[in-house]
């Protein structure tokens, strides 16, 4: 290419009138348009199918990301559930182990007292109860007596 602006060459070229066609311009109207035919068709196949592939490549790239993620929290998870089963594991034992301890001390898991001491003390209520009802009911025969006999000395005097 020259390094002379096209402006100033065009100024001493001649004008084109229209009768006088350039050899360029005459070769290219000789020449049958193959783009009308199969290059433009081809042409656009080729850049629509590059358009595609370029978009098929954009969506796998981001297939493949979405797939390392989803794999990376499968892992995750997988990891999270085998210490969760573990941890699953330990405290049934524990909780086996806890069992086995109160059931040697008689003690009730539930109520948190030795079983033989809640029935002993069951027991000891009972009689308790049992006392002081024989005691109240024989004071109250005694007073029944002396009230009884005072009444008796009563009557007779006053008689």
């Amino acid at each position: 290419m020259s390094k002379i602006p096209r402006e100033f060459v065009c100024r001493f070229l001649p004008k084109n009138t229209g009768h006088n066609k350039p050899e360029e311009e005459h070769r290219k109207e000789n020449i049958p348009r193959l783009e009308n035919y199969a290059g433009t068709t081809r042409y656009g196949h080729e850049a629509e199918l590059r358009e595609q592939n370029q978009n098929l490549r954009i969506t796998n790239e981001d297939l493949q990301k979405s797939l390392t993620q989803t794999q990376e929290k499968v892992t995750a998870l997988e990891q999270q559930y085998s210490e969760l089963k573990k941890d699953k594991l330990e405290t049934e034992k524990h909780l086996k182990d806890c069992h086995a301890l109160l059931v040697s001390a008689q003690i009730d898991p539930v109520l948190g007292e030795k079983v033989g001491e809640a029935v002993r003390e069951d027991e000891e209520h009972r009689k308790e109860v049992m006392t002081v009802s024989t005691e109240l009911l024989n004071e109250l025969k005694s007073f029944a007596d002396t009230a009884q006999s005072t009444a008796a000395d009563y009557s007779t005097t006053h008689h």
